[in-house]
């Protein structure tokens, strides 16, 4: 996979109100930056633009990413702001090296429509509620749960993460990541996420180098960066 390299030039200062992105995370710093405000800015620890806030946190036991986030994205946030239809997310990994020996372990990248989302599919409450979701080098994607129970894994890939890139797409009833590129549309099965369009929720759930619902067993190192880019 294609190394991605993101070149920044930030000023520290106060955020424009309305911004809409895109923001980058960096696990390795622990800052969030706002590429959409006239000056691009930095913010630690919490940044809210319409239509993200993003949480970065400090976590032991990895010290080539030494943070962990989440992000709670929401594609319909009103208050004159126009809607979203979908999640645009890039995540660079880091791999072996003098300075970081190991690969991407644990639980590096996950995404839900719930924010209960644990990992391997289910979750409490929402109509949908699907999940994708990092483990080591592996991708998996789950099924919406009718029932409790009733979840069916409806992807499996392995990967080579070290040093490489994915790129993500979110959207209602679809899913894309890669490269190489794999997609999967279930618009009328409705059987994957059910994001924004009558009765549903518009919001996505991002954990980086943990789950989303924090269960402190499900953490990972190795996402290093991240962008999102909230498409119209």
């Amino acid at each position: 996979m294609k190394r991605l390299i993101f070149s920044l030039f930030v000023l520290a200062g106060s955020a424009w109100s309305q911004s809409l992105g895109p923001l980058v995370i960096d696990l390795k710093s622990g800052a969030i930056f706002d590429l959409g405000s006239p000056t691009p800015t930095r913010f630690n620890a919490t940044h809210t633009i319409p239509y993200a806030t993003v949480q970065v946190a400090a976590q032991t036991g990895c010290p080539e990413t030494p943070f962990r986030a989440l992000a709670t994205v929401n594609l319909t946030p009103g208050n004159g702001v126009r809607s979203a239809r979908r999640l645009r997310m890039t995540v660079e990994y880091e791999g072996p090296s003098a300075r970081a020996p190991r690969l991407p372990q644990g639980w590096t990248t996950h995404i839900g429509d719930d924010p209960a989302n644990d990992g391997f599919g289910g979750g409490g409450g929402l109509n949908g509620v699907a999940e994708a979701h990092v483990l080591d080098q592996n991708m998996y994607v789950y099924s919406a749960a009718f029932a409790a129970g009733e979840v069916d894994r409806i992807a499996y890939q392995e990967l080579r993460l070290a040093k490489g890139v994915l790129h993500f797409d979110v959207a209602d009833q679809y899913f894309s990541w890669g490269q190489p590129f794999n997609e999967i549309n279930t618009t009328f099965g409705k059987k994957l996420f059910a994001v924004g369009g009558t009765g549903n929720d518009s919001r996505i759930y991002v954990g980086l180098n943990r789950v989303v619902s924090g269960r402190a067993d499900r953490v990972g190192c190795g996402a290093k960066r991240a962008i999102l880019e909230f498409q119209p």
